[in-house]
């Protein structure tokens, strides 16, 4: 049952993925962050999937530290990416330079702790959830800071673009995966529900470049 969920959890990314070429005209760097982001998604469910065929395997652990590695290096950026959509939509608050400089101290400091975390103090082990032993990052206690500061970022981003420019799907969906993860990341079940809800998140985000896109046209 589980692995039925994560080839439904690929089918979903690979979906947008394509929705991305064949629908989203954007030229704009924004859209091949999204597309580099959709790509770490891929490959973070595609070695899920195959836990139970890898599992103890050289190429197992590599896929493992390359999916860890890909979301500690590539999910810092979508501060930036809130930051241009809100210039972009002739927010005011996106030229301002002390939000300016917060948007690049995040972005640092989540890089910073996404390679430090993600990359060098990556220690993996196995981890049992659901029934489903898969390998995860069982070196401290630390939550994911970088991810949760990035999260609620963006989601501020989402609130103003929202009242300034009525696009209201980028809150939402930031809105939508930082709840899920809070409720359910320590539980049995969570590893699941938090790839669930990248679907969402990672549709809004393509949704709100097409919005943008389709607005400046």
């Amino acid at each position: 049952m589980i692995q039925a969920f994560y080839v439904l959890m690929i089918v979903c990314h690979l979906a947008i993925l394509i929705y991305s070429f064949t629908h989203i005209t954007s030229s704009s760097w924004r859209i091949w962050l999204l597309r580099l982001l959709s790509a770490g998604v891929l490959l973070d469910n595609a070695t899920l999937l195959l836990s139970p065929q890898l599992l103890g395997t050289d190429l197992y652990t590599f896929l493992n530290r390359i999916r860890f590695a890909a979301h500690g290096l590539v999910l810092p950026f979508l501060t930036l990416f809130g930051l241009s959509i809100l210039k972009e939509s002739g927010i005011k608050l996106a030229s301002n330079k002390i939000f300016m400089a917060l948007c690049a101290i995040v972005t640092l400091g989540s890089l910073y702790f996404g390679i430090t975390h993600d990359v060098f103090n990556l220690q993996l082990g196995e981890k049992v959830g659901m029934g489903y032993t898969r390998l995860a990052d069982v070196g401290g206690s630390l939550p994911p800071i970088g991810t949760i500061v990035t999260n609620l970022l963006v989601m501020i981003m989402g609130i103003v673009l929202w009242r300034k420019a009525g696009w209201k799907w980028l809150f939402f969906g930031s809105l939508f995966i930082f709840v899920l993860n809070a409720a359910t990341g320590a539980k049995e079940f969570g590893f699941m529900v938090g790839n669930a809800a990248e679907v969402v998140f990672v549709l809004s985000l393509y949704m709100t470049e097409r919005w943008l896109t389709k607005r400046r046209a």
